[in-house]
């Protein structure tokens, strides 16, 4: 069976998350023959090998980086990993509801015009309690937008020089040429816990005003 999907999860010191975020995957409503998922180990200081075994009835891509270079190189080694129709960012430290891609294969299925799919999503912290609810059309974040392979051609991959905010830049330029669909289903579980990098408020509000500039949008419009 050919996988229709690519779940590509950026990895680094996060093995206990990983862990969760790969039982997510494993309970999924759909055959596991229709979806890959691509591991960059980005430089962690901890082996990821003994997980992946514990997890053989996913199929598993993995690579992992000499040194950490940085999320969006991560996410760009994982993407130069992924062939199949579709794919999607899922975070290591995140997990998902069982029907996550079986939701996105009925809407791309439903809407051939479409380019990308978002779905809301949750707020957990590090005990997986619910902290707030989301909308991705007045909320987006880069995790669990579902993406056609083939808009790559155009925008690219993501910026390895975006350390932050590498997620609005590639949707920034996505939205320069294509729509964003929405789901309006909450099947994301984003994890929010004290010392991530967007915790770092200064520094991202940066980066954010870089990709804001970087693609000629008005920084009090957005």
């Amino acid at each position: 069976m050919a996988s229709l999907i690519d779940v590509i999860i950026p990895c680094y010191n996060e093995k206990k998350g990983l862990v969760r975020c790969l039982r997510s995957l494993e309970e999924q409503s759909v055959d596991k023959g229709l979806f890959t998922v691509c591991i960059v180990d980005d430089g962690s200081n901890e082996t990821l090998e003994d997980v992946l075994e514990k997890f053989q009835s996913l199929n598993i891509t993995f690579h992992a980086h000499d040194e950490n270079k940085g999320l969006p190189s991560a996410l760009n080694t994982a993407l130069d990993m992924s062939y199949s129709r579709y794919f999607v960012r899922v975070d290591s430290d995140d997990f998902v509801h069982t029907g996550f891609l079986q939701t996105y294969l009925w809407a791309f299925e439903n809407n051939p015009e479409a380019m990308a799919y978002a779905c809301d999503y949750k707020k957990v912290d590090i005990y997986e309690q619910i902290i707030s609810y989301h909308r991705a059309e007045s909320e987006p974040i880069g995790c669990g937008i579902t993406f056609r392979r083939n808009v790559l051609d155009q925008i690219g991959l993501y910026d390895p020089g975006m350390l932050m905010a590498e997620d609005l830049d590639f949707l920034l330029r996505f939205k320069k040429s294509f729509q964003l669909s929405f789901t309006g289903i909450c099947m994301y579980r984003y994890t929010q816990k004290d010392g991530t990098m967007t915790t770092k408020i200064s520094e991202h509000k940066e980066f954010i005003k870089k990709a804001i500039e970087k693609n000629s949008l008005d920084l009090e419009s957005s």
